[in-house]
């Protein structure tokens, strides 16, 4: 019945537009942040996020950090906060170890915009911080999570660095344009001026435009020079975990901007801030003209996510994916497609070998009563990994 998860999911998600109107209140015009709210409520890039149940990690880890930051923004130093900021800090981490960024972002919130909390600030942020190594070592067991046998955890750390341009600006364009969505991109690049130079510039010159930005408010504005800093390390907090310098199981995935889509959007806030009225109000009644563009992509994009068969035929005619491939072929096999779900299947092993791919071979084999190559492939699996289903 996946109707209440998705209900559920859902009204998170507009919980969480809710929240972070509030945040964006604390330091915009009511306007600004209605519009910046909404353009996170229904942008496609999210749709993956809030219609994937399997994701509902993302979705709470926010829901906890936001309650968390409003509750430090809005509320005095009482018991209420003292106990309140530190569990829903704990509970963030809980939902999902991304959850340490919202502790990052708190302490900025301190030192910038709420000097009381300064003195508690090792009270709010160490003692989530110990509980959940608590659980995570001694009553998990877990230290250190391992790494499956990934793309980019076959590569080298210089081959990784490479991708970070073209992973950046895939998440952005994304947003500027959000044509091509897809689920399960496992692309890689040839290193070359068009996928590592060009994206390199472009970087480098909107990160020049942002110093620029905050060389000329630093004097005149200190409260701006501080918001505009809190936004940008919010965006590159998020993104840096994401741009494989720890190896992912995939390129990009679209529920990782989640997070650093806030940071993104607290940017956007902070410029708009600055311009005169008549720029700002021009703008803010072409955001109001995109809301319904934007609305419409996504629920295109929802059609997609009907079912499996369809997210996984639509999606690998957009990128090229290992993992595609596989969910492709193990789904057309579950609907006894033999004949059809070979060539997937094959095309997933020929993209990248993976415990996950190979033994679905073996299955497909074992299906089609070849028992020596269903031994074989599941051989293989094990060999490459702990795979349970092989076993």
């Amino acid at each position: 019945h996946a109707f209440l998860y998705h209900l559920i999911q859902l009204l998170l998600h507009i919980t969480n537009v809710v929240l972070l109107f509030f945040l964006f209140k604390h330091f915009f015009t009511r306007s600004i942040s209605f519009l910046l709210a909404c353009l996170y409520l229904v942008h496609p890039i999210n749709v993956e996020t809030v219609a994937y149940i399997s994701d509902f990690q993302d979705i709470l880890f926010v829901l906890f950090g936001l309650l968390a930051i409003n509750l430090a923004l809005y509320f005095p130093v009482t018991k209420k906060t003292l106990y309140g900021i530190p569990s829903l800090l704990f509970l963030s981490l809980l939902s999902k170890e991304t959850g340490i960024l919202f502790i990052l972002c708190l302490i900025m919130i301190a030192y910038f915009f709420r000097p009381l909390y300064k003195r508690i600030l090792v009270f709010l942020t160490v003692i989530p911080l110990l509980l959940y190594a608590c659980i995570r070592v001694f009553i998990a067991g877990v230290l250190i999570g391992r790494v499956p046998h990934t793309l980019f955890g076959s590569m080298s750390m210089p081959e990784r660095v490479m991708h970070i341009p073209s992973i950046i600006m895939s998440y952005l364009s994304t947003v500027f344009y959000p044509q091509n969505l897809s689920f399960g991109q496992t692309w890689t690049i040839q290193p070359s001026f068009d996928t590592v130079g060009f994206p390199l510039i472009l970087i480098l010159v909107l990160i020049g435009l942002l110093f620029m930005l905050l060389h000329k408010t630093r004097n005149k504005n200190p409260k701006l020079f501080s918001l505009t800093i809190l936004f940008a390390v919010w965006l590159g907090l998020g993104l840096v975990l994401h741009v494989q310098l720890l190896p992912l199981e995939m390129t990009v995935a679209h529920r990782w901007f989640y997070f650093p889509f806030i940071g993104l959007l607290g940017i956007a806030g902070t410029l708009l801030t600055r311009l005169n009225k008549y720029l700002k109000v021009s703008l803010l009644l072409l955001i109001l003209i995109i809301l319904p563009l934007l609305s419409i992509r996504t629920f295109v994009r929802l059609g997609d996510w009907k079912n499996s068969l369809t997210l996984y035929k639509h999606d690998r005619e957009v990128t090229e994916s290992y993992l595609l491939e596989n969910a492709y072929g193990y789904e057309l096999m579950q609907r006894n497609d033999m004949l059809h779900a070979y060539p997937p299947l094959v095309r997933s092993i020929q993209l990248f070998e993976t415990t996950n791919n190979t033994n679905t071979l073996g299955v497909y084999y074992f299906k089609a009563h070849k028992i020596p190559e269903a031994i074989k492939w599941m051989d293989r699996s094990t060999e490459m990994g702990d795979n349970f289903l092989s076993y």
